[in-house]
């Protein structure tokens, strides 16, 4: 089937949570283009969004959710859209087309409480909570002719294919969180996947202008096989540091946000992600891996006095976001991480090397193809500003 073809009937399974709203924007979006490039309108009776999920209230709210986000993509649109919507006189100004996009576009959703609405989908894209026997459960329901594209962020594909019986009609495709907003889709093919999958999805994630990057079919795959990793490292730390562990949060936070040149903290991006999907995650990893993955407890922190200095012409994260020297400031700011002897830097200068490390062990385990799709990850599904090779640059300089 083509591409297409397979959008005019498409399933979101947990499409009221954080991820599955962000996914079913996206796919919404792109249909929506798809039916007015085609038809020279939107709401014409061809195109179905079923949105299933069990939270009546957030499901409800969900068309507010597009109505929003929808006029801020025709607005960006307008210029293709004047074109498709060509045979309508009646629809003169640029808001006259953009009120029909969004009214039209709304009009192809369907919301529900009831797994049966997705039977008719030609795909279903599943973001159910991070959890192997409740995704299974799920999907088995839904066996028949449809394409599942899985955004699950650990759970090996080919066990999801195996207990929900898809007949490797299944592919990972992992979005970031926000979908809408970051760029990065991590594509998993497990063995035995049916060859008709690949291109569908591939021109899927090109039409979304996604940035792919493949990753072996292996518990936590890429990016939470490097995250839960640099947590667990983090975890061991603070247990080393000679502070109370609130404290010792605290800092490790201050050392992997400013030192490091990242948006949060180690343990600010746990808290991000959510403890109870976190845990979810590790057990998943541990469970299906020869590793053991640690979190802390609670996350609890605690003010103490800095355990080291950073320069004063230091940059943050959000400093260099907009820098014009901004890859000549990194390096002068690894370098001195590299070689300095304050107490943070030395702190920063393990943990970075501890990162180096799980990289080469992702590329060894052949879960990325190299340094470089680890690397592509890190800066774009958790917006580092710097590559593997620039950690080992900077301990040379």
């Amino acid at each position: 089937m083509e591409l297409n073809e397979a959008l005019k009937k498409v399933a979101v399974l947990g499409a009221a949570g954080k991820m599955g709203r962000g996914i079913s924007l996206l796919l919404l979006q792109e249909m929506c283009r798809l039916e007015a490039e085609l038809h020279g309108d939107v709401g014409t009776g061809e195109y179905s969004l079923m949105l299933v999920d069990l939270d009546a209230h957030a499901l409800r709210s969900m068309r507010q959710y597009f109505r929003k986000h929808l006029r801020t993509y025709a607005e960006r649109k307008i210029n293709a859209l004047r074109t498709y919507y060509v045979d309508h006189p009646e629809l003169v100004s640029n808001g006259d087309i953009i009120n029909a996009f969004i009214e039209g576009a709304l009009d192809n959703v369907r919301l529900s409480a009831h797994l049966d609405t997705a039977r008719q989908a030609n795909m279903i894209f599943e973001a159910v909570a991070e959890n192997i026997d409740i995704k299974s459960i799920v999907m088995s329901a839904l066996t028949g002719n449809a394409y599942f594209f899985s955004n699950t962020s650990s759970v090996p594909i080919y066990i999801l294919d195996d207990r929900a019986e898809l007949n490797g009609k299944i592919i990972g495709f992992h979005f970031y969180n926000p979908p809408p907003i970051q760029k990065l889709l991590e594509i998993i093919e497990p063995k035995g996947m049916v060859p008709e999958l690949k291109p569908l999805a591939l021109e899927l994630a090109k039409r979304l202008d996604k940035t792919i990057v493949y990753s072996k079919d292996v518990a936590g795959f890429i990016g939470n096989g490097h995250l839960l990793r640099e947590v667990h490292y983090a975890t061991q730390k603070i247990k080393e540091l000679p502070y109370p562990e609130p404290e010792a949060i605290q800092i490790l936070d201050t050392i992997t946000r400013d030192y490091l040149m990242r948006p949060m903290g180690i343990f600010e991006l746990l808290e991000y992600v959510g403890p109870d999907v976190a845990k979810e995650i590790a057990k998943i990893m541990s469970a299906h891996l020869d590793e053991k993955f640690t979190l802390p407890k609670k996350v609890e922190r605690a003010e103490t006095e800095a355990i080291g200095n950073l320069p004063k012409d230091w940059l943050t994260w959000k400093d260099l976001q907009k820098h014009p020297k901004k890859k000549k400031i990194i390096e002068k700011q690894l370098a001195w991480i590299m070689s300095s002897d304050d107490p943070g830097a030395k702190l920063a200068r393990e943990y970075l090397q501890y990162s180096h490390e799980i990289g080469e062990k992702l590329v060894r385990d052949g879960v990325a193809e190299n340094l470089d799709d680890v690397s592509t990850v890190l800066q774009n599904g958790f917006y580092h500003l710097y590559g593997l090779d620039q950690i080992t640059a900077g301990s040379s300089s």
